[in-house]
């Protein structure tokens, strides 16, 4: 999978760092709109809670030089639409890493986030990565149809472009797959990359039998 940012505004959410600014403080707890029409079943999709939590993180803790190294997201109940209730506290900061949890509530607990911030490595430390994906131009390629009542809600907020392997509910033998990805009003910043980390399916997905049937 490949990711594509750039900045812009999606069905009331811009996935970037005003994120932070959209939290409202209430005597010690914090408040937060979650627009509708991104729906993911019985739930909200979990990037926009997921991100707007990292935002309350960031909020709070207001260390501009410390990047994400760590998340860890629990969704105990189904998010919707409408107010978030947050509260966010640093379990421990020292002198390079900030540990920030941050609950979400919508009359009950529904979300917990864990998160790790830490500053820069030193410009001296040496990171292997893997050979970088290559693929056909994203311009080459068409957006997957969005279809009403069979592709999760959300997806209209996507340009999806598939590259290769198999579709989910293909009834495949293989669970791998490449494509492109975005808002299709942009996103940037780190709460930009967490918002679209999980849009495209789990692989798995694509050994489960087939949604319509195969043509003869």
């Amino acid at each position: 999978m490949r990711f594509l940012l750039k900045s812009g505004l999606v069905y009331g959410v811009q996935f970037d760092k005003s994120m932070r600014e959209r939290w409202v403080s209430h005597e010690g707890t914090w408040s937060f709109e979650l627009p509708s029409g991104w729906g993911q079943g019985r739930t909200i999709y979990g990037g926009v809670s997921t991100a707007a939590a990292v935002a309350l993180g960031y909020r709070i803790t207001a260390l501009q030089d410390r990047h994400l190294r760590s998340l860890q997201a629990q969704f105990f109940r189904p998010v919707r639409p409408g107010t978030l209730i947050g509260k966010a506290s640093i379990l421990r900061s020292g002198g390079s890493t900030t540990f920030v949890r941050i609950d979400l509530w919508q009359d009950d607990i529904v979300m917990s986030v864990n998160i790790v911030l830490a500053k820069a490595r030193a410009e001296s430390t040496t990171l292997l990565s893997e050979e970088r994906w290559q693929g056909p131009p994203a311009d080459s390629l068409t957006d997957l149809p969005f279809i009403p009542g069979v592709i999760p809600e959300f997806i209209q907020n996507l340009s999806m472009r598939w590259v290769s392997g198999d579709a989910p509910f293909s009834g495949a033998s293989t669970a791998k797959f490449s494509g492109y990805c975005r808002f299709r009003a942009g996103s940037s910043d780190v709460e930009g990359v967490v918002a679209i980390l999980d849009a495209w399916p789990c692989p798995s997905l694509a050994a489960g039998p087939p949604l319509f049937p195969r043509a003869q």
